[in-house]
């Protein structure tokens, strides 16, 4: 029986063996395939994928195995012919790699012909202080050449197991990794992205490595396939693509020893609060009242509201000290450098505003983050290199804010909009650290108000105010604090065919929640025949349409909840009759996650027109993505076409 299952056994892995060479064996129809049917833009196609990972019986390296044969579409695709591998080493111990063969097949006067790639084209060079690069370009390529390459890397570092993407800029056809891994090694493995396997199969493997004195473990071989995979493409409204990319990670949790030893790799929370607690960069950072008192003026310290105490502290902060655009969370964090200096990373100005805060009697509590373009920390466990910045959290009166004093534009209550990243993790040390979630109650606000008179000379003039709150406010201070003149410069210059005068901005607090400018404008229309013709919308929420993708894999994270409005009024004399305007309309997205409403009504010599749209979710998941797209078609459509047109009466 045992020979049997031996025979048996190895049947199964030549036959799988036999077709994994079967597909990355380049065939006729690899070689004259001319376009990606799925994918009419893409420059390069993956055909086949293989990886395969075990840890090697005895010396215990963790051996990881590669091939991909890959289809050159056109001439923007020769850059996936430059292949750039990663080997990782911690300064005594390091990764290698052996067995690189690669090969170029093109066909040639009718006839398929193959370049192999030379040792002597292989490189190698130091990219920092623990990681080589190893890079070679394949030879010969050419529009419609097709490449295959593979290699193995052995590697000593048994916790970094090997992960595996499966998306990337480039769409596949089939990817496929092989996994084994013994029992005695306990591993969280995460799936991301919101692309499904095709296959995910699972067997033991009996006494696959052995340990020593008659000791053994066995395997658990796992076999991950996915098939006709989209290629990733950046587009608006998103954070990180690591944060999407469909892949497996690994990360060591628990190595039982042979011996019976248990050595836990991660740690919890509980432990990785004690260690936040005495961290100087961290804990200690916040235990600086004493270096605080004196700073804040009698004034700020006599007051009783506990709100405008805490808005007078805010402020201060931001005016006083200035962010030196570094995050610098764990390493060589001084509040008493920035008391002295009066410029420092978030950590320290926000650290500083942690401790006066606090020192008022204040209830505050630091939060955690990982940025928009960092990525989301794994909740799984603590990784604490996930995070990379620091908020403060002030409960006042019962009613929760966040704070941020890195930008003197920030209204108290409102972070960086580089930190809507969906959660953090509060880091409260006596209850214990929590997740918690960071989402944005209020919805930002873009609104124009227009309202026109036609004169006897077809010019058309009159008032603007444009209002914007939140985060649509933000580049607006930005731009105009930074520089007056240079801004309202942009106006005329984004607006050449409008004479914009008599500019004023009503708000003069630079961090209000509000901003609001106010300009007269002109401009001249002409006749055609005897028709005059206006569009209404002078001004643009979005000049093209943001979502452009076939298919997008991906959320649509906008970051926070918003709306936008438009408000037009035009008087004309009696020289002229309203003969048509833009009529009614009324689209929704599904689940009533936003509406765009245009109304139109015409009264004796005036015409008014209100138009409104908005986004009543921070983040859309894919399935919205081809509502969302023929949304915002909607929204661009009414801004460009939408006409009033006036007919010059008979004398």
């Amino acid at each position: 029986m045992k020979i049997k299952y031996i025979v048996s056994y190895l049947f199964i892995v030549l036959t799988i063996n036999s077709k994994a060479q079967s597909s990355y064996k380049v065939s006729n129809s690899d070689l004259t395939l001319t376009k990606y049917k799925n994918d009419s833009l893409a420059n390069a196609l993956v055909l086949y994928e293989f990886g395969k990972s075990h840890i090697e019986d005895r010396k215990f390296d963790l051996i990881f195995e590669f091939k991909q044969k890959l289809k050159i579409l056109n001439r923007e695709g020769f850059d996936k012919a430059n292949i750039t591998l990663y080997l990782y080493n911690d300064g005594r111990n390091k990764e290698t790699i052996d067995d690189i063969i690669a090969t170029t097949y093109n066909i040639e006067n009718g006839k398929t012909t193959s370049t192999k790639l030379e040792k002597s084209q292989i490189f190698k060079e130091v990219y920092n202080d623990h990681y080589t690069l190893v890079k070679f370009s394949m030879p010969n390529v050419k529009s419609g050449s097709v490449i295959t390459y593979r290699y193995k890397i052995k590697s000593p570092f048994i916790y970094k197991y090997k992960p595996w993407r499966f998306q990337s800029e480039i769409p596949k056809l089939y990817s496929e990794y092989q996994t084994s891994i013994p029992a005695n090694y306990e591993y969280s493995i995460k799936l991301v992205g919101e692309l499904k396997l095709n296959k995910n199969d699972q067997k033991i493997k009996k006494d696959c490595v052995y340990g020593g004195n008659g000791t053994s473990a066995d395997c658990t071989e796992t076999v991950y396939v996915m098939k006709n995979i989209p290629a990733f493409i950046d587009e608006s409204f998103m954070t990180t693509r690591d944060n999407y990319l469909s892949r497996i990670e690994y990360e060591l949790k628990v190595v039982q020893g042979f011996d019976g030893s248990i050595n836990n790799i991660t740690k919890t929370w509980d432990t990785t609060d004690k260690e936040l607690k005495f961290d100087p960069s961290i804990g200690k950072q916040m235990k600086k009242k004493g270096l605080v008192k004196g700073l804040l003026n009698n004034d700020v310290i006599l007051e009783n509201d506990k709100l405008i105490k805490s808005k007078s502290i805010f402020e201060y902060v931001q005016k006083k000290y200035m962010w030196n655009e570094k995050y610098g969370i764990f390493k060589d964090v001084s509040v008493k450098d920035l008391i002295k200096t009066k410029s420092g990373n978030v950590s320290e100005i926000n650290l500083l505003l942690y401790n006066l805060l606090s020192e008022q009697g204040i209830n505050v509590t630091p939060i955690l983050l990982s940025t928009r373009n960092n990525g989301l920390p794994t909740k799984i466990y603590p990784v604490i290199s996930d995070f990379n910045y620091i908020i403060i959290q002030a409960i006042i009166d019962g009613k929760q804010y966040f704070l941020d004093a890195t930008n003197k534009y920030l209204d108290f209550g409102q972070i960086p909009f580089r930190c809507l990243n969906q959660y953090g993790r509060l880091l409260d040390f006596k209850k214990g650290s929590e997740w918690i979630p960071i989402q944005v109650k209020n919805a930002s606000i873009k609104q124009y108000n227009v309202s026109l008179n036609l004169t006897d000379s077809l010019t058309v003039q009159g008032k603007v105010k444009y209002k914007t709150t939140g985060y649509h406010a933000l580049p607006v201070k930005n731009s105009y604090y930074g520089n007056p003149s240079k801004h309202l410069k942009s106006y005329k210059d984004n607006f050449p065919d409008i004479e914009i005068s008599n500019y004023e901005v009503e708000v003069k607090d630079e961090n209000s929640y509000l901003f609001e400018e106010l300009f007269d404008i002109k401009l001249t229309s002409q006749l055609v025949g005897d028709n005059l013709y206006i569009n209404p919308f002078l001004f643009h929420f979005f000049k093209t349409n943001p979502f452009n993708l076939q298919e997008r894999t991906y959320p649509i994270d906008f970051g926070y909840k918003d709306s936008y409005l438009y408000s037009f009024k035009l008087n004309i004399d009696d020289e002229f009759e309203i003969v048509d305007y833009p009529k009614e309309l009324l689209y929704h997205l599904p689940n009533n996650k936003g509406q765009v409403t245009l109304k139109s009504l015409k009264e004796n010599n005036t015409i008014s027109i209100y138009f409104k749209f908005d986004f009543k979710d921070a983040i859309y998941n894919s399935a919205y993505y081809a509502s969302l797209k023929k949304y915002m078609s909607t929204v661009i459509d009414i801004q460009n076409n939408s006409l009033i047109v006036l007919k010059k009466k008979k004398v």
